[in-house]
């Protein structure tokens, strides 16, 4: 039979439901001079760089001024996201939820 193409699965380097720091094994190196930059076009690169979706809300804003050389882009990603106050959540789709630290919330299913 046909199989149908379902969500695309976790990367198995990580449990889904996550949010505390991971390691990309083999992360692409990545370098960042960013003075100010918009935190949503920050978050746009890395899912670039990664080839993953990522996904924030509009209680993720914040602009970014750092500069990095040469560091995978896992780790750059969770230094970002710490100098905003935020942090990753690996949604069952594979995507990476951004959202603020300490948020109860949950995505409706």
């Amino acid at each position: 039979g046909l199989a149908s193409a379902g969500p695309s699965p976790i990367p198995d380097f990580i449990p889904p439901g996550t949010s505390d720091a991971f390691v990309v094994p083999g992360a692409e190196p990545v370098s960042l001079d960013l003075m100010s930059a918009d935190i949503h076009g920050v978050l746009r690169f890395f899912g670039q760089v990664s080839g993953l979706n990522i996904v924030a809300g509009d209680d993720v804003s914040g602009t970014v001024t750092l500069q990095l050389t040469d560091i995978p882009w896992d780790q750059a990603l969770q230094i970002v996201l710490l100098s905003q106050g935020l942090q990753v959540v690996w949604m069952d789709t594979g995507a990476l939820w951004i959202r603020p630290l300490g948020q109860v919330k949950t995505l409706a299913h």
